[in-house]
């Protein structure tokens, strides 16, 4: 059986009426960023309370890590940091005194390992600020650094950029890609932010309606949203002459219905038309097409969307 960090099979939750995951099969290999889309109430904050123990199931299994059983997976939990719906923070102490109380009741010994998440999360300069006089984008990153005091291998985020500002954002994109490269941290991420998920996950699961419709690579996902000028032409043959001979450029693909997908050009589709009509070619549309991350989800979930 391959390494993971999580597997589920059919894991199903259900409260009241309503399931809240249906049969979700589910895998996380290690060094992924893992990036959980879904609407509101498709599941995405269930399916996080379930790895990290903080729910069960009522069908389905679970592997965390290693383990299997609940008690292999109770022990494993023990690499997992979370940060789910928002940290718990005593807004009248300071950074440092949140951690400190946050290690004792999580039986971490000593106090070294408070100096190494605020500096993982640049918070040092501010440990003896109160928290009450943080902004938005510093108890976020505060709320990490309680995931990360018992060094975690695995990281679970459940809306770490929610409410933040775009500098708050870039800072938080900043630590996850440095804890996920240089600390080796796999991380499970959830966003509404889908154009800023897009820039730091590697994989990705689409959940719908409890469901998980979909999971994908980053590397595949780029090359369905890949950018293009759709270029409709009269006589396709002769314009992939010109587009080698004097727009030298073989990055496209050839489609039906005298439709060519160019892969260059696509600030300068003005260029491709001129050269196009000059060699003759009849020109009946030329614009530039690609799906962004938001587009390809609300089309994958058979909706316009993802909110």
């Amino acid at each position: 059986m391959d390494t993971c960090v999580i597997r589920t099979k059919g894991l199903t939750k259900i409260y009241g009426q309503t399931k809240a995951l249906d049969d979700v099969s589910m895998t996380i290999k290690p060094g992924q960023i893992y990036g959980l889309i879904g609407q509101n109430g498709a599941g995405k904050t269930t399916l996080m309370r379930i790895i990290s123990g903080l729910a069960y199931s009522q069908d389905g299994e679970l592997q965390v890590f290693e383990g299997m059983r609940p008690k292999a997976n109770e022990e494993a939990r023990k690499r997992i940091g979370t940060l789910i719906e928002g940290p718990a923070l005593y807004p009248h102490m300071h950074a440092y005194g949140n951690l400190n109380a946050d290690r004792i009741q999580k039986g971490i010994p000593g106090t070294a390992c408070i100096d190494r998440v605020l500096r993982l999360v640049d918070l040092t300069e501010t440990k003896r600020k109160k928290v009450k006089h943080f902004s938005l984008g510093m108890k976020q990153r505060l709320g990490i650094a309680m995931a990360l005091l018992s060094e975690p291998e695995f990281l679970i985020l459940d809306e770490p950029v929610n409410g933040l500002d775009p500098m708050g954002i870039i800072e938080i994109r900043k630590l996850l890609t440095k804890l996920n490269e240089q600390e080796g941290v796999t991380i499970l991420i959830s966003s509404h932010i889908l154009s800023e998920l897009d820039q730091l996950a590697n994989y990705y699961g689409i959940l719908h309606e409890g469901r998980l419709v979909q999971e994908i690579s980053g590397a595949m996902l780029q090359e369905k949203c890949k950018k293009y000028l759709y270029v409709h032409v009269n006589d396709v043959t002769r314009a992939t002459v010109i587009l080698e001979n004097h727009l030298k450029t073989t990055n496209y693909e050839v489609r039906p219905e005298g439709v060519i997908h160019l892969y260059d050009y696509l600030n300068d589709s003005a260029k491709v038309a001129t050269e196009l009509s000059l060699g003759g070619i009849a020109v009946k549309e030329i614009v530039p097409k690609g799906d962004s991350l938001e587009t390809y989800f609300a089309k994958t979930i058979g909706g316009t969307s993802y909110v």
